[in-house]
């Protein structure tokens, strides 16, 4: 699935990242080194702590876009799993910003650090039949009302 440049990005995981005013408990992903130009990548995430999950997205904006888009992430094998398969760039987009959102039951948030990512051709784009299938049916959801 290829988006406008707006809103589009992809992104795969790879070191931690601390909460802002989180929850009891801990938001932990591996950060990006890159995006793939041509190709979907993966956010992968996962809570610790007290306070059961609720609502977990991944929110994102190619270099230059006001707003934001997201994708809601799906729950792994793993308890308090996450993952996510974001939008192939636009072939003009250079960078893409995300960061990760999670809500418990009592409506209390834990969000990761704002990731910047280059977008390279040479980016691994590596997603099993699951996510190749996920990544072409995507749902992404809008921040803005001019989106």
């Amino acid at each position: 699935m290829r988006l406008g440049s707006l809103f589009v990005a992809s992104v795969l995981v790879a070191g931690s990242v601390a909460t802002n005013a989180a929850p009891a408990g801990k938001l932990a992903h591996e950060p990006l080194r890159c995006v793939p130009a041509a190709g979907n990548a993966k956010i992968l995430a996962s809570w610790a702590g007290a306070g059961q999950v609720t609502t977990a997205r991944v929110y994102f904006r190619a270099a230059g876009a006001k707003e934001e888009s997201f994708l809601e992430l799906r729950r792994t094998n793993v308890p308090n799993g996450f993952w996510a398969v974001l939008p192939v760039p636009a072939p003009a987009v250079t960078s893409v910003s995300y960061r990760i959102v999670l809500k418990d039951s009592d409506g209390r948030a834990a969000s990761s650090d704002p990731v910047d990512v280059p977008v390279t051709a040479s980016c691994p784009a590596t997603l099993s039949a699951e996510e190749v299938a996920y990544a072409k049916n995507l749902v992404v959801g809008q921040t803005g009302a001019m989106q």
